[in-house]
């Protein structure tokens, strides 16, 4: 594999929504390699400050129109850390003159840049700037999971479920167990058997994203760069570039299999005209953001 290749490769690994433990691995140990002594300007949509990149993860469902998860990733290399918050899909949002459902946003956008649409609304429900972003379809999940070998999760419950429209069907005994791509994809998407319904899923999939980094944070996954990035390429929508992997070693270089910490966004619910909803408290959010996110306060337990 030539020079430019493997950075090629290291770049885009990052980029899997949802697989940022085998990313993260790729650009950590590309640190071995180079040592920036400073961060540089990103090529995103905003430009990066010090060392903190904010990444969003968007994973559709299988139309590739809604965005049925949507996590908001801010790496912090003073405080060595990743933080992350989920935005429910069931969200109301101001649009136009009436409101829609957060994960509707994505398909209202324009096709070829649906990801802007989304990413101005996450922008203002968080007040953080976005750097990058990623989008991915189910298909590309199951297979960037497959890659990687799959992953080891203890199922708490008995997830069964079963819905031909959407071709979904869900089937997993409780229970610690390796999980492939397919079974991954049930895993994320149940929702039915969780007291809280949605928000028990958004629990699931923060587990998840916890589990893979710590599983795929380690030396052999870089021997499969190949094999991996040939995987990621196809099945990835993100705006990282080659010009960006000196930031991606900055903020990464530290990080361990226990750096990251996940959040819930301050919320209620609500059933308005017959719809049910979820309701952002944005004042609260903004607050844990500045409080937690961005270290105005104790370090998260």
């Amino acid at each position: 594999m030539s020079v430019t290749t493997f950075w090629r490769v290291m770049v885009r690994l990052f980029g899997a929504a949802l697989c940022m433990a085998a990313v993260l691995l790729g650009v950590k140990m590309a640190y071995w390699y180079i040592n920036p002594e400073e961060i540089i300007a990103s090529a995103g949509m905003d430009t990066v400050v010090g060392g903190r990149i904010n990444v969003l993860l968007l994973a559709t469902d299988e139309s590739g129109l809604l965005t049925d998860t949507m996590m908001l990733a801010s790496c912090d290399s003073d405080r060595r850390m990743i933080n992350l918050m989920s935005f429910p899909r069931d969200t109301r949002v101001k649009y136009g003159k009436g409101y829609q459902k957060l994960n509707a946003i994505y398909a209202l956008g324009t096709e070829g840049s649906r990801h802007e649409n989304t990413i101005s609304y996450i922008r203002e429900l968080s007040g953080l700037p976005i750097h990058y972003y990623v989008v991915v379809r189910p298909e590309g999940f199951r297979n960037i999971i497959d890659t990687l070998g799959g992953v080891w999760i203890d199922v708490p419950i008995r997830m069964y479920y079963s819905d031909p429209e959407q071709d979904l069907y869900i089937d997993l005994q409780p229970g610690f167990q390796l999980l492939d791509g397919n079974k991954a994809e049930q895993f994320t998407r149940f929702r039915s058997g969780y007291a809280n319904a949605d928000l028990g899923r958004i629990e699931a999939q923060q587990n998840f994203v916890k589990e893979l980094f710590r599983q795929k944070l380690k030396p052999q996954y870089l021997m499969r760069a190949g094999e991996i990035y040939q995987q990621v390429a196809k099945d990835t929508d993100t705006n990282f570039g080659v010009s960006d992997l000196p930031v991606l070693v900055k903020i990464l270089k530290s990080l361990k299999g226990d750096s990251i910490h996940t959040y819930e966004m301050p919320l209620c619910t609500e059933t308005i005209n017959g719809t049910s909803y979820v309701i952002c408290d944005v004042e609260k959010t903004k607050e844990l953001i500045q409080t937690v996110f961005l270290g105005q306060s104790e370090e998260p337990k």
